[in-house]
């Protein structure tokens, strides 16, 4: 969970991942590994961030109550623009 908080891009991909952190297959093993190949892959990628006079900050998000058929659940999901890095999430509720 370490990388989820410097490295934005996994985040979901973890989040997933750790849902089945308790019964986890064979599948879910090849899953961390790959995830692990990529941090492996990208470990010289880097965020900077430097002073500026004035910072432009956009923010939307959406939401998508009891869009899935399967299960009812909804979605809601965020974006937020710095300039020109973007940081983005989304997160699936509990039923209604």
């Amino acid at each position: 969970m370490y990388f989820t908080a410097t490295r934005p891009n996994i985040m979901y991909v973890v989040s997933l991942l750790s849902k089945h952190m308790h019964c986890a297959s064979k599948t879910h093993f090849q899953a961390a590994k790959r995830i692990i190949r990529y941090i492996k892959g990208t470990i010289d990628y880097e965020i900077r961030f430097s002073q500026v006079e004035k910072l432009n900050i956009h923010g939307y998000s959406d939401s998508n109550w009891a869009g899935n058929i399967d299960d009812m659940r909804n979605t809601s999901g965020y974006c937020f623009n710095f300039d020109s890095s973007v940081f983005y999430g989304t997160q699936r509720n509990k039923k209604l």
